[in-house]
């Protein structure tokens, strides 16, 4: 029962297919009633929501089944819509509304997406759910950069590049920010460790665009263009 409510409601307020969570609570391995199996798991959830009254009605559908659930109701709508809302913003060119927006919507993250269960539907949904929160995270740290809070996210972006040690765009934010907020050596550091992280433990090297990010810090440089080229600012077409 915990893998079907957690499919619908990693999928809330649109129809599930009837498969797709067969996949989901069976795996490899379904009931031969399967079927009918499906419909006694839906019930029963039914009967544990309205006895909770969580306030989530189940819908049966041709296709599959639908859980309706309220934006206020769970943190992933609203990291949704929060983000959606901060887009449009962006759009609009209000930055520090954009910027609020979304360091709204990433505090509704407080662990892993369906953490302790196995199903691996889920396990990548949590992963493509996760990548849309790292994205999020980037394109929140490119406003506050744009809007000169250097030193205001050096710890919140050092800590980001700790949790993703091979994800190059956070790594290129917080040389940003250290050179922003006067620290040029360690924004130097920061290049050296990921280009020994990534030689010793892929056998690469970091991309251009970090190669030229270090020699615009060496130069000293203005930094900031390296932004332009930000999916959030090329989309809404800001001029950095």
């Amino acid at each position: 029962m915990q893998a079907l409510l957690a499919m619908l409601l990693v999928r809330a307020n649109e129809v599930v297919s009837s498969e797709r969570l067969v996949d989901a609570i069976w795996g490899e391995e379904p009931p031969a009633s399967v079927d009918s199996q499906l419909r006694i798991c839906t019930s029963g959830l039914r009967r544990v929501l309205r006895m909770q009254r969580s306030g989530g009605e189940i819908e049966t559908h041709p296709s599959g089944y639908l859980i309706h659930v309220p934006e206020d109701a769970l943190d992933l709508l609203a990291f949704r819509g929060a983000t959606e809302r901060a887009r449009k913003a962006l759009k609009a060119g209000r930055l520090e509304t954009a910027a609020s927006l979304m360091k709204a919507a990433l505090a509704l993250w407080r662990g892993p997406l369906c953490e302790g269960l196995e199903s691996q539907p889920l396990r990548s949904l949590a992963r493509k759910e996760e990548e849309e929160r790292l994205l999020v995270a980037e394109e929140y740290f490119d406003l506050e950069l744009l809007l000169g809070r250097h030193r205001q996210i050096t710890g919140e972006l050092a800590s980001l590049v700790a949790e993703n040690p091979f994800r190059e765009t956070p790594a290129a934010q917080l040389m940003i920010a250290l050179h922003g907020a006067g620290r040029q050596a360690d924004a130097l550091e920061v290049y050296q460790e990921l280009r020994r992280r990534f030689s010793q433990q892929l056998g690469i090297e970091p991309t251009g665009t970090l190669r030229e990010l270090q020699r615009l810090i060496l130069n000293g440089e203005c930094v900031m263009r390296v932004l332009s080229e930000a999916r959030s600012f090329q989309k809404a077409g800001v001029v950095v």
